[in-house]
């Protein structure tokens, strides 16, 4: 088991990118048909392995439309998505979602990961929830950092 003070010492960033990752693989396992074969006409299931393969590829490695996608999950993710009362929330709709140039599939696997992590958060303490709070504010804030810097360029 990982323990939260080692998590302090890895790069907010990296962690982002792992925590990405894990959910990418998740919903890459639960889009497989049943005989754990992968079906290309399947849209849900290809998109599932295309970001899969996204998040575990370095940005310098993706191609441009693969920097697109990813930026997209990136505004979403930490443009609209909030802490209220110590829960995760997304401030948009599917309709806006979609708006974003993003597909509604990426909205309800966001919505399901928000619920899944705050019926997490129902399971632990909260000096844990506070350090996964933390973590969240404190990738929000590099994103946005990294966000006008690339503006500034």
């Amino acid at each position: 088991m990982v323990s939260f003070k080692k998590i302090k010492c890895i790069n907010m960033q990296k962690v982002s990118v792992i925590i990405l990752s894990v959910t990418i693989g998740l919903f890459y396992s639960c889009t497989r048909s049943e005989k754990n074969t992968f079906n290309k006409d399947d849209r849900e299931t290809e998109l599932g392995f295309k970001l899969q393969t996204i998040a575990n590829t370095p940005d310098s490695l993706r191609s441009a439309e693969d920097k697109v996608l990813f930026r997209k999950l990136e505004a979403v993710i930490y443009e609209k998505c909030v802490v209220e009362n110590g829960r995760f929330e997304i401030t948009v709709s599917k309709k806006d979602v979609k708006k974003m140039g993003l597909s509604e599939i990426w909205y309800d696997k966001i919505r399901r990961e928000i619920d899944y992590t705050n019926n997490l958060l129902d399971t632990i303490s909260f000096p844990k929830q506070q350090m996964i709070f933390d973590a969240f504010r404190k990738s929000k804030e590099e994103y946005r950092a990294r966000k006008e810097s690339q503006h500034l360029e």
